[in-house]
């Protein structure tokens, strides 16, 4: 004999559904998820027997209650999303300066946290924005970007110099150079508005920055050495 059928209420519907919303975290069901894995699981009733008692699964779905809340996917983006944010809170805690390779390593970082690369970037750029971060797109010489972030008043492996200190080791060509780099966001951007060539500007950017991380750090150099 062929197996009967179960005949399904409506009350018993409305229960399925909201159990299902309880397996997938306190979600809103879909359909894909009335047929899924774990609709079977939850004891759903088919997805037509639930359109013939409601006329559609959006009416059961609101007649149970439960179309206010984010569906599964909705709600997993928004936790990853959150998670990411609040990395990037550390990440950016105290930053006055981001270099360009900085943010690169940073929106990398964030993608452990599940959001994809364009909404990670949008994430990045708009907090910097908001907390008046600039990203500056310099060559990636630890002693040039430890000598910039310190005429920004901001540490460098947890160094931070007297910023007199720094100018007075760089010596006037390279702190004009770097102070220009600095109001311009990029140091390509900085040589020009100094009148250097590019060629001209890195030469003298780099003898002077390496001249005054040893100078200034001493026997911790090999620190700067190795962050490249």
């Amino acid at each position: 004999m062929p197996k009967k059928r179960r005949e399904w209420t409506k009350e018993e519907c409305l229960t399925a559904l909201r159990n299902l919303s309880e397996a997938l975290g306190g979600a809103r069901p879909t359909a894909a998820d009335l047929i899924g894995m774990v609709g079977r699981a939850a004891g759903c009733p088919p997805k037509g027997t639930i359109e013939r008692l409601f006329g559609s699964f959006s009416v059961a779905v609101e007649a149970a209650g439960l179309s206010n809340l984010p569906t599964a996917g909705k709600k997993h983006r928004a936790e990853s999303f959150s998670r990411a944010r609040e990395q990037l809170e550390e990440f950016l805690k105290d930053k006055k300066v981001l270099f360009r390779s900085e943010k690169q390593a940073i929106v990398a970082q964030l993608g452990k946290c599940g959001v994809n690369q364009r909404a990670r970037e949008d994430l990045v750029r708009m907090e910097c924005r908001k907390r008046g971060i600039r990203v500056l797109k310099v060559p990636n010489d630890p002693a040039l970007c430890a000598v910039i972030s310190w005429l920004a008043g901001q540490p460098y492996l947890g160094i931070l110099p007297d910023k007199e200190l720094v100018e007075v080791t760089l010596g006037d060509e390279a702190t004009r150079l770097l102070r220009a780099t600095l109001e311009a966001g990029s140091f390509a951007a900085g040589a020009r508005m100094a009148g250097y060539s590019l060629y001209n500007a890195l030469k003298v950017a780099k003898n002077a920055s390496r001249k005054a991380v040893e100078e200034l750090v001493g026997k911790i150099w090999s620190q700067f050495s190795n962050a490249g």
